[in-house]
């Protein structure tokens, strides 16, 4: 018989378990970082940009010398030679005014720019200034950007293309990350074939080392694959032997429940038995689909034996394991939820939290949540859903009409 906790109690527990596992730090070429996680934080060593530089393309001037003008009643500038772009431009004396390309330097004596289209060329070397502008107008300054000392990428953060941008705008070649998990993923049971083969009689493809395998490589970790593994108590335990030596965190789906041949509670005793680091958290959850879930740490790692219903298995994944997967990697997973109105009533009488999938449409302006009923085997279903709804153990469903909160898939 199950001993359930509530999945706030599993939440606990395994931040008390595990909380402080981390993966090493690596150095990888900056092309290689983008949506790996930064192992430190990075300061700037450097302006950005590192001199004043035109946004514009027109003319350097100073901007007192253009107060007052108007196509009526132009500012007369006599314009000096400009310098290519990339070029250090040379100095601007008080009545004078340069060219300058977007991009371009400013010219020492010079404080504003002047697009080129209210400039006016009749080609007697003078510049007819058509409309005012103000001091900084058109200009990024030196360290506008970046400036020695700012922090331009935190610890944690997972890496953007912006990110990677402002880190090559640094010279940056090189960036410390966290090392990616390895998450070895076991499914157990008889009934199982490799989806290349047409199922006989009772048997089904392993559909959830596919499915945990794509969640892991979506959250950036690394999955290992040990494939199927009958229900056979040696067969299993050599299995999870072999994945807690090559793996950070462990996932063995299929054989959590209570039945004759599940094993995988037998052989996570033997292997917690004797060991200080070894201990088994929890088995069971008051939580639907998911309840014969156990969570245990052997010789240090996570190891978590989830249902074998794809459902089941993905959700307990995506809200116990996912997590805990991203800050081993010293970053707080992100939970997207939606606001959405509910569309028909959700029975809910069981003891136990609810996930309930659920379809989004848009519906006059209006989000709506349709939900997707059925049982916790049907993995289409979540390839129809949006997200989820979470209806909590000691509420009696939720009727039609309701605003609901959905956690977005």
């Amino acid at each position: 018989m199950l001993h359930v906790k509530s999945p706030a109690e599993v939440e606990k527990a395994i931040q008390d378990a595990f909380g402080r596992l981390r993966t090493e730090a690596e150095s990888v070429e900056l092309f290689a970082s983008l949506g790996r996680v930064a192992a430190w934080d990075i300061t700037a060593e450097q302006y950005v940009p590192g001199f004043d530089r035109s946004t514009v393309d027109g003319y350097a001037v100073l901007a007192a010398n253009t107060f007052g003008a108007s196509p009526a009643t132009p500012a007369m500038l006599a314009c000096t030679d400009g310098a290519f772009i990339g070029e250090n431009p040379g100095p601007l004396n008080h009545d004078q005014c340069q060219y300058v390309p977007t991009g371009g330097a400013i010219p020492p004596g010079a404080d504003a720019m002047v697009m080129i289209e209210d400039v006016e060329d009749y080609g007697d070397g003078m510049r007819y200034i058509l409309c005012p502008t103000a001091p900084g107008k058109y200009i990024s300054f030196k360290g506008d950007d970046v400036s020695p000392g700012k922090c331009v990428l935190r610890a944690g953060k997972p890496i953007s293309a912006q990110d990677v941008g402002t880190l090559a705008a640094l010279g940056i070649q090189t960036v410390a990350v966290r090392v990616k998990p390895l998450v070895g993923i076991l499914s157990t049971g008889d009934e199982l074939v490799d989806i290349h083969i047409i199922p006989q009689n009772a048997q089904i493809r392993d559909v959830n080392t596919y499915t945990l395998s794509a969640g892991v490589l979506a959250s950036g970790g690394v999955p290992v694959r040990y494939g199927i593994i009958r229900d056979d108590y040696e067969q299993i335990k050599a299995a999870v032997e072999k994945a807690l030596r090559e793996c950070d965190i462990l996932l063995i789906s299929g054989g959590s429940s209570v039945g004759v041949l599940d094993y995988i509670r037998q052989v996570v005793d033997d292997l917690v038995r004797g060991h200080a680091d070894s201990a088994v958290l929890l088995h069971g959850i008051a939580i639907k689909p998911g309840k014969p879930t156990l969570v245990s740490g052997i010789q240090g790692k996570p190891v978590f034996g989830l249902p074998g219903h794809p459902m089941a298995a993905y959700f307990m994944y995506k809200i116990f394991v996912n997590p805990l997967m991203m800050q081993m990697m010293g970053c707080k997973e992100r939970r997207y939820t939606q606001k959405a109105v509910l569309s028909v009533n959700i029975p809910s009488n069981n003891g136990r939290e609810e996930l309930v999938p659920v379809r989004l449409t848009e519906n006059d302006g209006f989000l709506k949540a349709d939900p997707l009923v059925g049982k916790s085997g049907l993995i289409s279903i979540l390839s129809e859903a949006g997200g989820y709804v979470r209806i909590p153990r000691d509420q009696e469903g939720v009727t039609a009409n309701t605003e609901v909160t959905v956690y977005m898939l």
